[in-house]
Formats: structure tokens, sequence, C-alpha cells
């Protein structure tokens, strides 16, 4: 007879294996939706830089210069792409095959790792995943094909590794735990390595969490090794392997560049916007709402960028309205729960704080590009803060949003395939 915790697990597990399987069909539907000729030229769609991916996603002759900020990409996707590109016969839909099978991914990662949350009912881990699978940033960034999905699925080890589970009086759990102490510095800096991997500057999520979940679990190293050394050490040696491995991309790929040579970012970057409230403003927006709600938007000298102002109607505002009472009642609930989820929930605020203040000066005229890089932070923190009180309720407001996140995200990903037909059209 199977231990009731193998069922629950093989349950869970079959529940993540569905929402892949619907979402990768939802996300290769959405894509197909979208004029490829359109989203193939320069900064088109939201100033995403579509057929450099495809390029770096299917063509090994291609010009991979941009591995000097997504410094494996390259090195880890190519190769399925390529093969995706002989079964296609095509290398936009090649690369938009693995973007979308990547966000579902993420979108069943997610649900695992959501399991974790001690509070979280199932019903409501469902939802929440499903939530992040209807935010328009990833159905944007599951559809077309951009480095950024990539790089969420990157990041998302330092969360697992700080939703691990917390020291118990279970002995079989203290003894797990015990046998685990001298590996996780390493698994720390594995997971440094693998949020470097795809986007450079998410390093500095995975650095953050290192150094709080040193700081709350204080979890000894062997007696031999004191504990500051060997985490020096693992992340000396994640770096060694950043290091090895940007050699062996220039190797098989002399175009790639490698993650040092940062001279372009500069034309990129304006620390004169510390200074300019509009700015703030600008990332504030793109990182707590349009991520999530879809912005209303506008065709600017042949691109379709966001534009300010309340959601479009009809669903616009009560999606609006229904997701910033959702990210209150993960506040306060955070805050009444912090000493639980200490490490995760300052882990969070980190990080969206530090997207906050890079896209105030870095890819400050539209943030919104870089969105999926903390996307499934706005849903990990809600789970983190969600109501244990009238659970009901909390669960039907949870669907609430979902119901309304949908309609509202596809309406809009229509007006904006309205948008793009007439510039695949043009020159």
């Amino acid at each position: 007879m199977r231990p009731a915790g193998f069922a629950k697990g093989g349950r869970d597990g079959a529940v993540s294996g569905v929402l892949a399987l619907g979402f990768a069909a939802l996300f290769l539907f959405l894509g197909s939706r979208v004029p490829s000729r359109a989203v193939l030229k320069d900064d088109v769609l939201f100033g995403a830089d579509v057929a450099r991916v495809v390029d770096d996603l299917t063509a090994r002759g291609g010009d991979h210069y941009r591995t000097k900020v997504h410094p494996f990409f390259v090195l880890l996707l190519l190769p399925a792409g390529s093969l995706l590109r002989r079964v296609t016969a095509s290398p936009y839909g090649a690369a938009r095959v693995l973007t979308s099978l990547c966000g579902a991914a993420a979108v069943a990662l997610l649900h695992r790792l959501l399991l974790r949350v001690p509070q979280l009912p199932r019903p409501a881990a469902v939802l929440l995943a499903v939530v992040f699978g209807m935010s328009f940033s990833t159905l944007i960034f599951a559809a077309v094909p951009e480095t950024y999905i990539f790089a969420a699925i990157s990041i998302l080890p330092v969360y697992f590794l700080l939703l691990a589970a917390p020291s118990s009086p279970d002995p079989a759990a203290a003894s797990s735990m015990s046998a685990d102490r001298g590996r996780r510095p390493f698994a720390w800096g594995a997971a440094a390595l693998s949020s470097f991997a795809i986007t450079s500057t998410n390093v500095v999520q995975a650095l953050w969490g290192l150094l709080l979940d040193a700081r709350y679990r204080r979890l000894p190293t062997p007696p031999s090794v004191p504990r500051r050394r060997q985490l020096a050490t693992a992340v000396l040696a994640a770096a060694a392997v950043a290091v090895s491995l940007t050699l062996i991309q220039a190797r098989l790929y002399p175009s790639a560049q490698p993650f040092w040579n940062l001279e372009e970012e500069r034309g990129y970057t304006a620390t004169s916007n510390l200074l300019q409230p509009a700015a703030y403003a600008r990332a504030g927006r793109a990182v707590f709402l349009d991520a999530i709600v879809a912005p209303t938007h506008e065709v600017v000298d042949r691109k379709v960028v966001t534009a300010g102002g309340v959601p479009a109607a009809p669903w616009g505002p009560a999606a609006a309205g229904l997701w910033g009472v959702w990210m209150v009642v993960a506040a306060v609930g955070s805050a009444r729960r912090y000493r639980e989820h200490a490490p995760a929930v300052l882990a969070i605020a980190g990080s969206l704080g530090f997207n906050l203040l890079l896209h105030v000066v870095y890819g400050n005229e539209q943030p919104f590009l870089y969105s999926a890089h903390w996307t499934f932070l706005l849903v990990l923190g809600v789970a983190l803060g969600y109501p244990t009180r009238r659970p009901r309720l909390a669960l039907a407001g949870l669907g609430t949003l979902a119901a309304v996140l949908a309609a509202h995200n596809f309406a809009a990903l229509a007006r904006i395939a309205a948008s793009l037909r007439p510039l695949s059209l043009r020159g």
C-alpha cells in the first residue's frame, strides 16, 4: 500500500503536468495569432528584439553578440532550437515552439514552488499558477520569442532553496536537514550560476537570497570548514564555471561575446533618471501593475509601446482593482507571518526593489520589456501573504482575479495583434 504522502505527491505532479500541457497549448495558439512579419522588425513589440533571439535560438552561424548580457543563452538553448528548426522548417516557428514550451514549464515549476508555502491550500496554489500563466507578461513572452521567459525559469532555483523545508522537530526531517548542510552552499553556487546564465543582472537575486539564507537559517557546515569559507568557495567555484563556459561558448560560436564586455550597455543606461520622478513612476508601474494587468498601448513610429492611464475597459479597471486588493492582502499577511518566511519575504522585497531601481536607469523607455524577471515574484508574494481566515472567500477572490485577468489580457492581446497587422505590411 502506498503511503498517503506518495499519493498526494503523485496528484500534485499530475496537476503540474496538466498545467504545463494546457498552457503550452495556449501559448502556442496565442503565438500563432501574432503577425510574425511585424514582430521580427526591430523593437516593434514593446522593444522586444525578436529577430535577434530567433537567430540566437536557431542559427549556429548567427551574430550572437548579446551573450555579453545573456551569457549562456546561446550555449544552452541553440542546440534544442536547431533541432526544432529541422522539425518545423522555420526559424521563427522553432523559436516560438521552444519559447512556448519554456513558458509552460515556468507555470508548472511555479506551481511546484507554491506547494512549498505551508499555509497555502492546494487549490490556491493551482489558481495562483493560473494567475501567473494569465499575467500579461507571461502571455506575451511565452508566445513571442525573447530571452525573458527563459530567464524567469533560471531564477526559480533561488526560491526553491529559500522555501526548502525549515528546521523541524520531526526526527526524519531533522536528519534530512543535517545531511543537506554540507551540500547547501554548493546548491547556492549552482543557483547563482543558473540565475546568471540567461540574464547576468539576475545573479543579484541569487546573491541576495544566499545572504538571507545564511543569515536566517544559520545552518552549520561541517566543523572542519568554516561556514563563510564554504560559501565563498561555492560562489568562487560558480564564477570559475561561468568563465569556463564563456570560453567554451566562444569556441563553439565565434561571434559570441564574453559577459565582461559591457561597453554597449552604457547606451541603454541613464543615471540622470535617478533624479526624475517620472522614471520611477514608469518603472514602478511596470513592476507592480503592467506585469500582471495589460496596460493600454499605442503605436508610435510604427512600434507598439505601453501607454499610461487606467487599463482599458471593460475588464481593465476591474482587473487592476482586484490585483491591487490582492497586493494589499499579501502585504498585510506577509507582515503578520513575517517570522515564518523571513528569508523568502525579504528576498522578494529586495529583488523587486532592485529591479525597480535597475529599470529607473536601464531601459526606462519600456521597462515592461523586462517584466518576466519579476512577474513570478509578485505571485509568490501573494502566496506568502495568503489569508488563512475565511478560506472559501479567499479562494473565490483568487478565482475571480484569474477569470477577470484572463478576460482583460486576452482582449488586450487581440487589440495588440490588430495593431501589428498593418505594420507587417510596411517596409
